[in-house]
């Protein structure tokens, strides 16, 4: 798949990949390290705290921590400048990662198993940078933000109560034309509510562009008071919601992420709008996106993560209708 940068950061994100970062244990791309990294030393500029939210094995903390190393023109806020936020206990998804003879390599002979705590190995892994992070294990719902926040990556929000609760919690921290945010998991077939809430408020927020599956926002203006009283996504009926996920996939360049960001809202019709309308949708889906689909099925192609994704959901739907 293509890889696509932010525009006004490209001529950083030109420059090759530090092999520091390249080799780090993570699920995210050396792209995705790297665009971390280049916000850091490039663009930060110290006037609030930089938000990391969903660590797993540190490949954001490190990143942006070496970047703000390197970064040698800001004087930095007081206190630890990244702060850092997981529950840090190895779950049933990660132990395949964990197990690996790369990610081994790195962490060494560690034998973590479910529900083990794994914040020793991160920060063994970081302690190069130990003196700018704080890391804040447990529930992110249940820790203190730092104060004004000018960069936040999330990684963290895995449901609709985290979604919610995190935006509630951390918006009302971001500076004005300053705050860069970074969504890891925007434009790909999971997680709608993310991308309804950001496209609910986005008239609040610029578009800066996308990097894999992450996409790139400035915070533009403060949000009215009624923004944070309640939860107008729960109100939304299913007809909105998925026309605010079409506008997020309408944010992407890339026909193979368009057809994920609209695979994401085929469960929301098969809840609410029934299973005939879903396979509806999925035939619109497939007429529009045909030529990905049937690239992605090519012998030798490999099973990739679009075809597998489409023969999961679409598998899924047509079963319940002939059931």
């Amino acid at each position: 798949m293509k890889q696509i940068v932010v525009p006004e950061l490209d001529h950083f994100l030109r420059e090759k990949v530090d092999k520091e970062l390249q080799n780090y244990p993570s699920l995210m791309s050396a792209n995705e390290k790297m665009l971390l990294y280049t916000l850091a030393a490039k663009v930060y500029t110290g006037e609030g705290y930089i938000v990391d939210g969903g660590v797993y094995l540190g490949g954001s903390t490190f990143s942006l921590a070496k970047g703000l190393a390197d970064n040698i023109r800001v004087k930095l806020p007081d206190g630890k400048t990244i702060h850092s936020y997981d529950r840090f206990q190895v779950q049933e998804s990660l132990i395949k990662h964990l197990q690996r003879s790369s990610t081994l390599a790195k962490i060494g002979d560690v034998a973590l198993e479910k529900g083990d705590d794994f914040l020793p190995v991160v920060q063994e892994l970081t302690k190069e940078y130990s003196e700018y992070i704080e890391f804040h294990p447990g529930d992110i719902l249940d820790a203190e933000v730092p104060g004004p926040i000018e960069i936040a990556y999330w990684h963290v929000l895995k449901n609709a109560e985290i979604d919610a609760s995190v935006f509630d919690k951390f918006v009302p921290h971001f500076i004005s034309g300053k705050t860069i945010i970074v969504f890891q998991e925007y434009f790909f077939e999971g997680l709608p509510f993310v991308k309804i809430r950001q496209e609910y408020f986005a008239d609040y927020f610029e578009f800066l562009g996308e990097s894999g599956a992450a996409a790139v926002f400035r915070f533009k203006k403060a949000l009215p008071k009624r923004a944070f009283s309640g939860d107008p996504i729960a109100k939304l009926s299913s007809y909105e919601r998925c026309a605010l996920i079409d506008q997020a996939a309408a944010r992407t360049v890339v026909p193979d992420r368009k057809l994920l960001v609209e695979l994401s809202k085929i469960p929301i019709i098969t809840k609410e709008q029934g299973q005939r309308e879903a396979v509806r949708a999925l035939e619109d889906i497939e007429t529009r996106y045909h030529r990905q689909i049937l690239d992605a099925a090519l012998p030798g192609s490999g099973e990739s993560h679009l075809l597998r994704a489409w023969r999961k959901i679409a598998q899924k739907v047509r079963a319940e209708v002939a059931a």
